[in-house]
Formats: structure tokens, C-alpha cells, sequence
């Protein structure tokens, strides 16, 4: 009887034995995480990270399947091999890309003729920064000069040239409509800024150089009229756009620069800051500035801060704070060699935007302080970016055509 037990307990050891090596020994788990780098629209770099204990040094091979369709096979897939970045990590470059695609990648192994594909991921390539043209104007074939663009309740105008038709582009539904006409704006005689109050309306400050005197106006963008309001002074005038500038700002406006005493031709310039608030519509004293000399300014504005292109000094962007008056001179300095005449400027995401007629474009980011050239419109005209709904646009006098800018 115990030899019959001895027995039994024999071949139940040699069979489990026998099992133990039949079984395949398993392959360590291989865990790894995923970082893609868009370079650009055809290429891309995806960075592999092994966070398990193993690396892939225990495979013959090992790379990247990447492909439009969702189920990789080594047949249907770019195979793209890996190199080794540092300990444990590699880098996959991938070039060839379309633009604005979703693109399916794994990782895959392989030892001993057996091919493991580990679960796919997904990224997309980003679409090309380019100027796409939109609707044009309703007489596109008719050049004029003296175009001045402006922003109110979230439309774009244009009045255009000494005729001062003004016309209105929505952006929502890509169409122009014929509206008024601009506010007593001559060619050769009054020079005229328009600027956005932020509720629907737009002030319009001019000067007529024959009698040295300012002329202000509000525009209602829901009735297309246009409504006299008093200008700063009746004893001094501004010569908006060429020494001084018009901001806008919610509810408010702004006029920096030099201010003239009226029929003097020794006269000392006061260095104000007048603030027009458009619930009164009367105008007030922000605060006083160190005396910068301004040339051709353009700017824009935050809560706290005026942002001025001064012309004068070597493209210098210049802030002011609205508080104190006290000028940061040389803030920034717009990347660009274009002369007087040729510089715009716009508030747009976190940061602004430059333009010039050498068709450059240079976006300045307020948080990280840095410049980045955007894709030339193509136009070597004189275009002022207009933003509404965080969207960028211009529109080109020369073929009468709005264009928008696809980021």
C-alpha cells in the first residue's frame, strides 16, 4: 500500500515538472508613457519613456508604427525605428506628415520572430498658419486711399477713402453691408482715429489743420449714426496719428501724445493722458507722463496699462502706466525695419500684433515676452489687423478683399 502511495507521489511530482517546463516563461511587463512634439506640419517627434523596471534592450527590435488607420499592422503602418535619447528614454522622428490630420501610433516589439503591437495612441498634426481670403468688399474693383478700419459691436468697418463710404463686415457670416458714411473725414485736410468703446459704439477723433481744431464723434454701430461729442479742449488740439494716439478700452478712450496750444508757434506741450468715458461721453484727466515724444504712435490698452508703437525710436514699444503716468521707454522693440507710415498694431490673444506694409507680421505675447513671426498676408499694403471674437483680420485696399489669419 505505501508502495502504491510512493508511487502516485512520484509521477504527480515528474508531471508537474514536466508542466513547469512545457509552460512558456512570461515576458516582464513593459510600461511605458508617450509625449508627441508638434515640430511643425509635416513632422513630429514622439518621445518614449520606459517606467518599467525592463527597457527594450531585451528585444531584437523595436520602433514606432504610425498611420491614418487605427488598426496598426507592420503592413499598413510607417515602421520608424528608435533611438536611444538616455537611459530609458527614445525618440522617434517622424517626417513626411500631412497637416491637420489625425495620425494613429504604438509601439511595437520584437524577439524571436514574435511581433508584439502595444495599444494605439493619437495625435494631430496642426493645420498650416496661413492668411485665408474671405468675402470682398462690394466694390472690390475700386481702389481708394485714406481707408481707415474700425471695430463696435463686434463687426469690422471700413470707411473708405475721401468718398467715406462705410461699409460693414460680419465675420460670423463672412458678409459686407453698406452702411453711412464716415464723419466729415477730407482727404488732404483733417486727420481722424476711430477706435472701439467696447458697447457697440466707436469714438472718431479728428483735427482740421486749417482752424486747429478737434473734432470727436461716437459712432452707434445698432442705428449706423453718428452722435458730436465735445473734444478735449477748445483752446488745444491733438494731431491724432501723426504726434498723439486714440485708444480704445471698455466703456472708455484714451488720448496720449502731444498736445498744441492753439495758434502759438513757441508754445511748451503739455504730456497728458485724457480719458473719455462714454456713459457721460465727457473727458477727464487720467494722469500726466514723463514728456515722451511720440511719431506716429499706434497702441492699444489693458486695465492698467497703455501699450504704445513709437515710430520715432527705432520701433520701440513703449507702456505707460495708467495710474502713476510712468513710461517703461524701450518695453519692447517691434522686429521690423519699415519707415513712417508703415506700422500697425492690434491687441489680440495674450499679446499683440505688429503689422507692416513689407508684409511681415510679428506677435509679441505679454507672458512670455518673446516675438514670433506669423506668414506674410502677401500684400504689400497698408493694413491694420482688426480683431473681433479673438479672430485676426485685415482687409487689402488693392484687391478689396477681408482676409483672416488661421493660427
Amino acid at each position: 500500500m505505501s508502495t502504491k502511495i510512493y508511487f502516485s507521489l512520484a509521477w504527480l511530482l515528474l508531471l508537474a515538472l514536466f508542466t513547469a517546463c512545457e509552460k512558456p516563461v512570461e515576458e516582464p511587463a513593459l510600461v511605458f508613457q508617450v509625449k508627441t512634439v508638434n515640430l511643425g506640419s509635416v513632422h513630429a517627434k514622439l518621445i518614449i519613456t520606459i517606467t518599467s523596471a525592463e527597457d527594450l534592450s531585451r528585444f531584437d527590435k523595436a520602433g514606432v508604427l504610425i498611420s491614418k488607420d487605427k488598426n496598426l499592422t507592420l503592413a499598413n503602418a510607417q515602421q520608424i525605428d528608435l533611438t536611444k535619447w538616455s537611459d530609458k528614454t527614445y525618440f522617434a522622428p517622424v517626417s513626411d506628415l500631412e497637416s491637420d490630420q489625425e495620425y494613429f501610433y504604438s509601439l511595437y516589439t520584437k524577439k524571436n520572430e514574435i511581433v508584439k503591437i502595444y495599444e494605439a495612441r493619437s495625435f494631430t498634426t496642426p493645420r498650416p498658419k496661413t492668411w485665408v481670403r474671405r468675402a470682398p468688399i462690394l466694390q472690390a474693383n475700386e481702389v481708394r486711399d485714406g481707408t481707415k478700419y474700425f471695430t463696435a459691436g463686434n463687426k469690422i468697418y471700413v470707411g473708405w477713402g475721401g468718398l467715406r463710404d462705410l461699409y460693414e463686415y460680419d465675420a460670423e457670416h463672412d458678409q459686407w453691408t453698406k452702411k453711412g458714411t464716415l464723419p466729415g473725414h477730407t482727404l488732404g485736410k483733417e486727420v481722424m482715429e476711430i477706435q472701439d468703446l467696447g458697447n457697440g459704439k466707436a469714438l472718431a477723433y479728428a483735427l482740421d489743420f486749417n482752424t486747429q481744431t478737434n473734432i470727436a464723434q461716437v459712432y452707434d454701430s445698432k442705428t449706423d449714426t453718428w452722435k458730436a461729442v465735445a473734444p478735449i479742449s477748445d483752446t488745444t488740439y491733438f494731431d491724432i496719428g501723426i504726434r498723439s494716439a486714440l485708444i480704445g478700452a471698455v466703456n472708455k478712450a484714451y488720448v496720449v501724445g502731444r498736445e498744441h496750444q492753439k495758434n502759438r508757434t513757441v508754445f511748451t506741450p503739455k504730456h497728458r493722458i485724457y480719458e473719455f468715458d462714454a456713459t457721460t461721453e465727457r473727458w477727464s484727466i487720467r494722469t500726466e507722463h514723463n514728456g515722451m515724444s511720440y511719431y506716429y504712435p499706434k497702441g492699444f490698452s489693458t486695465d492698467e496699462h497703455i501699450y504704445l508703437l513709437n515710430e520715432m525710436n527705432a520701433k520701440d514699444i513703449h507702456r505707460i502706466n495708467l495710474n502713476s503716468g510712468m513710461i517703461i521707454s524701450k518695453f519692447a522693440t517691434a522686429p521690423v525695419t519699415a519707415t513712417n507710415f508703415q506700422l500697425s498694431m492690434a491687441k489680440w490673444k495674450n499679446g499683440f500684433i505688429i503689422n507692416s506694409t513689407t508684409s511681415h507680421n510679428y506677435y509679441y505675447s505679454l507672458q512670455t515676452l518673446d516675438w514670433t513671426e506669423l506668414p506674410s498676408s502677401g500684400s504689400n499694403t497698408y493694413e491694420n489687423p482688426v480683431v473681433v471674437h479673438d479672430r485676426l483680420f485685415k482687409f487689402n485696399i488693392r484687391d478689396g478683399f477681408m482676409y483672416e489669419f488661421l493660427p
